[in-house]
């Protein structure tokens, strides 16, 4: 992470991001997190999560419920069905 300065927004795959052992929030409520990741699906994140470097992955460090929502909504936009059209 040489020339990185602390603060600065970067893109990270969600594959190399992992949550905190110490995270405090042990329960997330399946309807808001539900809603969380509809409307990451239609809308940007305005916020971005917090991390900190860990070997060569990064530990996520603020915004748990926006990363499992950004991670569901990967999930959902690569699932979505596709109708083979023949020509």
């Amino acid at each position: 992470m040489t020339g990185e300065l602390p603060g600065e927004l970067r893109s990270i795959p969600l594959g190399a991001i992992v949550e905190s052992p110490t995270n405090p929030r042990k329960y997330y409520d399946p309807k808001a997190l539900a809603e969380l990741t509809e409307s990451l699906r239609t809308k940007p994140l305005i916020h971005p999560v917090t991390v900190r470097p860990q070997g060569d992955r990064f530990e996520l460090v603020v915004g748990s419920r926006r990363y499992r929502a950004t991670t569901a909504a990967a999930a959902q936009a690569k699932a979505k069905p596709a109708k083979k059209v023949t020509a």
